[in-house]
């Protein structure tokens, strides 16, 4: 596998970013944040034959890895030992066909995957036993954030680029609706809003904890999606997200200058099984400005929200290097990574990374309440 199939799908910022400025974020801390280590490793195999585009997503069931390959409409099968072992979908408009493949999850009984495709406005459901389609689920939303959660017979997901926060499924009969309003001001901001990573939700007992792309903090939704209070989410090594970021970026526009990073972008949320709430962010860096941007210097954090909401942990850093990825991904309390790298003789050399995040070092700090 060449350098020209290198790719990447985190947020639109990192495709059309300038260079990025430090800032001081929602708040600073200090305090160590979660343990992160590598349990498991397997290099993929992508051979030539097969060619790749934009790898998207990721998940596993059963020893296998499951990747979302956006450009060519479908998920590519590696088995434990990182051999391509088949493919799932294809490219099209028809039954078992994907004109994008977005983010997935693995339903409740562990055999069968479902796979959002965006430009037909439906999820696809395949057996992962026999990679043969089952059925399509026309939704009434685009997009949604990667963290699909289940609670009884219904799945429930946070959506993106849509005027609803909520998205929910009812496995049973394929029923699907939508809670909560998206603030009017982050519709408005348009491309400001969209590069900032995808809204995540994590079920809790008043409802939803929402993280919003471009705003600080965490929200707290009641049952019905509607927002209750603000949890500030200090940061300690990441860049955070300022108070005031969308009119920075508004500025940026009336004045003509390049689009700048100017905070982490959201990218995953996960209940796990002690109660706590893991929370996703990644920092880049753009090495060359447009038109022929270069990236590098990918940093993703993981945090931790106490199960009562009372306390944060915050910031710790994953011990995995990457010049390119798809979003990390959550298979229970385990974080799921992909990383490529270039090697020395320009080869692309992808590695499926198994993380466990544990609280064991963490310096709890107060997160508080605002309004």
């Amino acid at each position: 596998m060449t350098l020209r199939h290198l790719s990447i799908s985190i947020p639109v910022a990192m495709i059309l970013g300038s260079c990025m400025p430090g800032h001081s974020g929602d708040d600073r801390t200090a305090a160590r944040g979660p343990s992160v280590r590598v349990v498991d490793s397997v290099e993929l195999s992508e051979p030539d034959s097969v060619p790749i585009g934009m790898l998207s997503y990721v998940a596993t069931r059963h020893g296998m890895v499951y990747i979302g390959d956006a450009d060519r409409g479908r998920i590519l099968a590696f088995d434990r030992s990182g051999r391509l072992v088949g493919l799932i979908g294809a490219p099209g408009s028809g039954p078992g066909e994907l004109r994008s493949a977005d983010a997935m999850f693995v339903l409740p009984g562990d055999t069968l995957l479902a796979v959002m495709d965006p430009a037909q406005r439906a999820l696809s459901v395949f057996d992962l036993r026999t990679r043969r389609f089952q059925r399509r689920v026309a939704l009434p939303f685009i997009q949604t954030g990667q963290g699909w959660a289940v609670h009884g017979d219904t799945a429930e997901v946070a959506l993106f680029a849509s005027p609803y926060l909520v998205g929910r499924w009812v496995l049973t009969n394929d029923s699907v609706s939508v809670l909560g309003n998206t603030p009017a001001h982050l519709l408005a901001a348009g491309f400001f809003y969209l590069a900032y990573g995808r809204p995540e939700v994590a079920r809790v007992p008043e409802g939803w904890l929402l993280q919003l792309p471009a705003v600080p903090g965490l929200q707290l939704l009641d049952r019905s999606a509607r927002p209750i209070r603000r949890l500030p989410f200090p940061a300690a090594r990441r860049m955070g997200v300022p108070p005031d970021l969308l009119t920075k970026h508004r500025r940026q526009q009336e004045n003509g200058e390049a689009f700048q990073m100017l905070a982490s972008s959201s990218i995953g949320m996960q209940r796990l099984s002690n109660g706590d709430i893991a929370v996703l962010t990644v920092d880049v860096r753009v090495l060359r400005p447009p038109p022929n941007p270069q990236f590098g210097e990918y940093r993703f954090f993981v945090s931790l929200v106490s199960a009562d909401l009372s306390r944060m942990c915050v910031d710790g850093e994953l011990p995995v290097a990457t010049d390119a990825t798809p979003m990390p991904a959550f298979n229970g309390d385990t974080l799921l990574f992909l990383s490529r790298l270039v090697d020395d003789n320009q080869r692309v050399r992808t590695t499926f990374y198994s993380l466990m995040v544990t609280s064991e070092d963490c310096e709890w700090v107060s997160i508080g309440q605002d309004g």
